[in-house]
C-alpha cells in the first residue's frame, strides 16, 4: 500500500495506452464483467416466402467486438430464419452514439492505420480490412491476398521483393485508396515471410457495405438496395438480436492487444444515458475516479491515443490497488 520509491508521483502526465487500465477497470466496476451489447436486426414487416419486402435495419449498441466472424453469424441467422431476398435498403442505425466528427489523420497523419479508427455504435470488424502479403523467393515477387470478404474491391499491388533483414517492414510500405481500389507500393524482404497487413481504408458505411454484400452473396442471399444511414422506426419488427461476448472478454482483448477503438467503445458505453456522448462518459468516469480517491485526471477518449489525457503515477497506483482488492 506504500510505494518503495516515489519521484514526481503526484504530477499528472500523459499515460499513453496505460489509460486503458482506467477505462477497463471503470467498465468492470460500473457495468459489471457480465455486461453485453446487443445488435438488433429489424424490419418494416416480416418476411414472406423468403422475401423481406421492406428495409432491413441493423441497430447497434456499441458492441466493441462485432468481428467478421460474428457479423457473418448474424447474417447466417437471418438466412436460417428464411430470409433470402431483401427488397429494400440496408439501413444502419447508429443512433445509440452521438459523436462529433472524427478525423483519423488528426493524431499522427496516418488515417489508414486501424488504431486511428473512431468509435461507432455499429462498429464492425474494427473498421479494418486484412490483407496477407506473401513474398516468393523463387519469382522474387510479393503477392497481396485480401482475407476480409469484400464485394467490389481491387488491390493494385506493386511491391518489390527485397533481400536482407525484415526489420520494421510496415514502414517500408505505402497504401493509397482511390474509391474501392487499394494501391500498395514499397518493398517487403523475403526474410519477413507472410505478413498480415491491416488497414482502415473507408468510411464506416462503405466498409460495412463491402462486407455485407460479399457475405450475403456467399450465403446465397439477394440484395439490390442501397446501404445508408438511418434510424429504425419505432414500429419496426425484431427479426433477431445478436448478443456480444461479455465485457470481461472484451477487457482482455483491449488490454492484451492495446486495441484503441475497442477502448473507445467501452469509454462511450459508460455514458449513463442514450444516445451516449463523450462528455457524458467523461462526467461518469470522473465521478467514479473521485469515489476511488483519484483526482486530477484528464480524460479524452479513454484509449490513451491522445495529446491531452493525464493521470499521475500515484493516481494510477491507487487505482491498481483498488482493482487488486476488488471482486
Amino acid at each position: 500500500d506504500k510505494p518503495l520509491l516515489a519521484h514526481n508521483a503526484g504530477r499528472a502526465m500523459n499515460p499513453a495506452s496505460t489509460m486503458k487500465l482506467v477505462t477497463t477497470y471503470a467498465a468492470l466496476d460500473i457495468l459489471g464483467p457480465a455486461h453485453t451489447w446487443k445488435t438488433q436486426a429489424l424490419a418494416d414487416q416480416l418476411p414472406r416466402e423468403g422475401v423481406l419486402a421492406g428495409n432491413l435495419y441493423l441497430k447497434g449498441s456499441g458492441d466493441p467486438s462485432l468481428t467478421l466472424e460474428r457479423f457473418w453469424l448474424l447474417l447466417r441467422q437471418l438466412r436460417a430464419r428464411g430470409i433470402s431476398t431483401i427488397g429494400g435498403d440496408l439501413v444502419l442505425d447508429r443512433s445509440d452514439f452521438r459523436l462529433p466528427p472524427h478525423d483519423p489523420a488528426a493524431f499522427d497523419n496516418e488515417p489508414l492505420r486501424p488504431y486511428n479508427a473512431g468509435p461507432d455504435a455499429l462498429l464492425t470488424n474494427f473498421k479494418s480490412v486484412r490483407l496477407t502479403l506473401i513474398p516468393d523467393a523463387g519469382t522474387r515477387s510479393v503477392a497481396a491476398v485480401v482475407d476480409t470478404p469484400l464485394d467490389d474491391v481491387r488491390v493494385d499491388a506493386r511491391l518489390q521483393y527485397a533481400d536482407g533483414a525484415c526489420g520494421d517492414w510496415r514502414e517500408k510500405l505505402s497504401v493509397a485508396v482511390t474509391g474501392t481500389t487499394l494501391a500498395l507500393t514499397g518493398s517487403l524482404a523475403g526474410s519477413c515471410g507472410e505478413k498480415a497487413l491491416h488497414v482502415s481504408p473507408w468510411p464506416a458505411n462503405l466498409q460495412i457495405e463491402q462486407l455485407f454484400r460479399a457475405l450475403w452473396k456467399e450465403l446465397g442471399g439477394s440484395f439490390a438496395g442501397r446501404v445508408r444511414d438511418g434510424e429504425a422506426p419505432a414500429a419496426a419488427l425484431s427479426l433477431l438480436v445478436h448478443e456480444s461476448p461479455p465485457l470481461a472478454e472484451a477487457v482482455r482483448d483491449v488490454n492484451k492487444w492495446s486495441n484503441n477503438v475497442m477502448a473507445r467503445q467501452l469509454f462511450l458505453s459508460l455514458a449513463p444515458t442514450r444516445p451516449a456522448t463523450p462528455e457524458a462518459a467523461r462526467i461518469q468516469i470522473s465521478a467514479w475516479l473521485q469515489r476511488k480517491g483519484v483526482s486530477g485526471v484528464i480524460i479524452d477518449n479513454g484509449a490513451g491515443l491522445s495529446r491531452d489525457e493525464r493521470i499521475s503515477a500515484e493516481g494510477m497506483g491507487r487505482l491498481l490497488l483498488a482493482a487488486w482488492k476488488s471482486p
